[in-house]
């Protein structure tokens, strides 16, 4: 199915991926560099838990500043996950046509004419049939999360790829694109400014822990974000369960097993998942903003990491 068809049902049924964070769904170009030094990026969102569909363009200068062109208010947009590190917001309308079924251009009013021509070369084919075998929820795990960064960066060239971490704003993001195409030619001109052909940059563009692509990609994709505080709320609740007393399994009523204090085994698991993704230090502001002492909070540190790493080898 050409790209222009696949977008074209998205903007008419795009709809949320179940969970309790802020979700996010429908189209993006990553990031394409430019051997000029800009950057540019897409997010194009028809559905978004925090407020109405909007669209986004990001744009680093080769001096390393970022501008977000956004159709909604900062907070409710890109910005609210990565504007500390945005030097300028700009609310405009931002205008997508297709041109036809590989090709389509962004439009912001005299400040932007971007021009995208999308290829799908034989290993973004394999790549694409091996993302449609996964099952829904191990988008969300770590492991997989690396795989598909590694096996982008191997098969398709785009050096090195995250598809999750921190935000400047104290978010943890997940990416899950599951369909890509490779961006074949562009041309951009920004504020009457040519910005040249498409290359890889050194050093690899970043934005926050979220790395650009080396190579200009277009996916349909999810996103969810997680605050620290969101996590960390989990974190203080569960602190003296994870931190008292070894417990044996017991059996339940209903046959499962409980670990601890009633809790059954598969609910232990899940936790010790979503702790993981809590570094060292967002423990410490977790346990340091429940009013802990500092030698209390590094004791739980401690045993927390060690905790955790149990928890996700039930």
């Amino acid at each position: 199915m050409e790209p222009r068809t696949v977008i074209q049902r998205i903007e008419e049924t795009a709809a949320l991926p179940s969970g309790d964070s802020e979700r996010f769904a429908g189209y993006a170009v990553i990031g394409l560099p430019f051997r000029s030094g800009h950057v540019l990026a897409l997010r194009r969102f028809p559905a978004s838990s925090v407020g109405p569909g909007y669209t986004s363009v990001w744009h680093r200068s080769p001096e390393g500043a970022w501008t977000f062109y956004s159709t909604v208010n900062p907070e409710l947009g890109c910005s609210r996950y990565w504007g500390r590190e945005v030097m300028s917001d700009i609310v405009a309308p931002i205008d997508i046509e297709w041109t036809g079924p590989t090709q389509f251009s962004v439009m912001i009013s005299t400040a932007l004419n971007w021009q995208v021509k999308l290829t799908e070369s034989l290993p973004f084919r394999l790549m694409n049939a091996a993302a449609k075998l996964i099952p829904d929820a191990w988008w969300q795990r770590r492991f997989m999360l690396k795989a598909m960064g590694a096996a982008a960066r191997i098969v398709l060239g785009t050096g090195k790829m995250n598809l999750g971490g921190k935000t400047p704003n104290d978010y943890e993001f997940t990416a899950n694109p599951q369909r890509m195409w490779l961006i074949e030619s562009s041309r951009a001109i920004l504020n009457g400014i040519d910005l040249g052909p498409a290359g890889p940059l050194a050093p690899q563009a970043q934005l926050g822990e979220f790395l650009i692509p080396q190579r200009g990609l277009f996916a349909v994709a999810r996103a969810f974000m997680r605050t620290s505080h969101q996590i960390s709320s989990v974190l203080t609740s569960v602190a003296p369960v994870l931190s008292g007393p070894r417990q044996h399994p017991k059996a339940t009523s209903n046959g499962s097993e409980d670990i601890g204090r009633n809790i059954p085994r598969a609910h232990a698991k899940w936790m010790g998942e979503l702790l993981s993704h809590l570094s060292p230090e967002q423990i410490r502001d977790a346990f340091r903003a429940a009013a802990y002492t500092p030698q209390q909070v590094e004791d739980f540190v401690r045993v927390l990491e060690a905790r955790i790493t149990e928890l996700r080898q039930l």
